[in-house]
């Protein structure tokens, strides 16, 4: 899918669709946040994220202007995200392009 590229860079992490803010607090380190907007109250996590992705929003909004200061790659305005993307996804995100790439979900191996 695709999107406005709101900061620069290149990531790869397992997915975490937030639909309530309220729910923030539990992303985990380098996970990639998919948000229905881009919510402020997201600045508390940035630290420990590989990246955002939000299906609404713009390259003008505190959360893009965030990312950008913490150099996370972010994409913004990715219509349909948080129905394309489902937890625990691995997703390749390319803020240089826009772009969000579902790798698909995490299978573990056989021991």
């Amino acid at each position: 899918m695709r999107g406005a590229s709101a900061s620069n860079g290149v990531a790869l992490g397992r997915a975490r669709v937030v639909r309530e803010p309220r729910t923030l607090a539990g992303l985990q380190d380098g996970e990639v946040a998919v948000l229905r907007c881009a919510w402020p109250h997201a600045a508390e996590a940035l630290g420990r994220l590989a990246a955002v992705v939000t299906e609404r929003g713009g390259v003008l909004c505190s959360l893009a202007t965030l990312t950008r200061e913490y150099g996370i790659p972010c994409v913004v305005g990715a219509a349909g995200a948080t129905e394309a993307i489902h937890d625990g996804d691995v997703v390749f995100v390319d803020a240089e392009d826009g772009a969000v790439l579902v790798l698909g979900p995490v299978v573990a191996a056989p021991i």
